[in-house]
């Protein structure tokens, strides 16, 4: 295990960097997490403070693939927590392709090598970088949006107001008031909700995740779980219909039944290995093919 600084206009993210066993240069993923502020181990609290990036990472340098994960700007980088406030998707796209930049000047690692895995907001930014870097060598999306801003967050807020005691009136002005507030964005006005800053969110509503997959025209693997309560499970369908119907004929999707947003079954801490084995098997198989396989 190897901490890394990288570099980015100004600050310095954290990051660590597993190399596996055996004669380099090897093959490479770069782990991204979902969206606010998130540590290089992805455990949000929702995950229980399980962190799912160790296991993912312990399962593919098994395989024989390095891998580097970060933590998000803002989380443990104090320059870059300042500019949080105007970050968007894009930005942090940036810092993504920083961390690949890095990866490729390493000589233990191959360039024609390495694949970017992304897990929520990472899954709209993996496929963001991988249609405007043809040297992405794979891409995976976990938990990806497959459908407007607008409509995510609407569909959001009805599941929470499900659980209220509100009547089905109540619910509707409730829905209604959030739209109203979701076009003030869209049309440059300032707004926050839940934690998300006006230009995170005018971002959101604008960005066509389905324009962007098109143009992935890399192996892509696109995993869901069937009880995520964040993101359709038809958004997987979603995004496969759009790559494949711009050319990709390499599209893989798998939804897995009794997995939540995080890929954890309820009441286990630990991802089942069936999902790791196939995110970790298919992606080894693909590196392995690449030009130094």
């Amino acid at each position: 295990m190897e901490a890394v600084p990288i570099d980015h206009r100004g600050f310095v993210v954290s990051g660590t960097l597993l190399l596996p066993e055996g004669r380099p240069p090897f093959p490479a993923a770069l782990l991204l997490a979902g969206s606010k502020e998130q540590p290089r181990n992805a455990a949000p609290s929702r995950s229980g403070g399980y962190p799912p990036f160790c296991q993912i990472a312990d399962a593919l340098v098994a395989r024989g693939v390095a891998v580097l994960r970060s933590d998000d700007r803002g989380e443990d980088a104090p320059a870059g927590g300042a500019t949080m406030a105007q970050a968007t998707t894009a930005t942090f796209a940036g810092d993504a392709r920083a961390e690949i930049a890095f990866l490729r000047r390493r000589a233990d690692i191959d360039p024609a090598r390495i694949a970017i895995i992304g897990h929520g907001e990472g899954a709209d930014i993996a496929a963001m970088i991988a249609g405007s870097d043809a040297r992405l060598a794979a891409v995976v999306m976990i938990a990806g949006t497959g459908e407007a801003g607008s409509r995510v967050l609407e569909r959001q807020l009805r599941r929470r107001l499900r659980a209220t005691s509100l009547s089905p009136s109540e619910r509707e002005a409730q829905v209604a008031e959030q739209q109203r507030e979701l076009r003030a964005v869209e049309d440059g006005r300032e707004y926050t909700a839940g934690g998300f800053t006006g230009p995170w969110l005018h971002f959101f509503l604008n960005h066509d995740v389905l324009a962007a997959v098109r143009e992935v025209k890399q192996p892509l693997l696109i995993l869901a779980g069937a009880l995520d309560r964040q993101v359709a499970p038809g958004d997987a369908r979603a995004l496969a219909a759009a790559a494949r119907g711009a050319g990709n004929a390499n599209v893989t999707v798998l939804i897995f039944p009794g997995l939540n947003h995080l890929l954890l079954p309820g009441g286990s801490a630990r991802i089942p290995a069936s999902a790791v084995d196939a995110l970790a098997g298919w992606l080894a198989r693909g590196l392995t093919l690449g030009p130094s396989g």
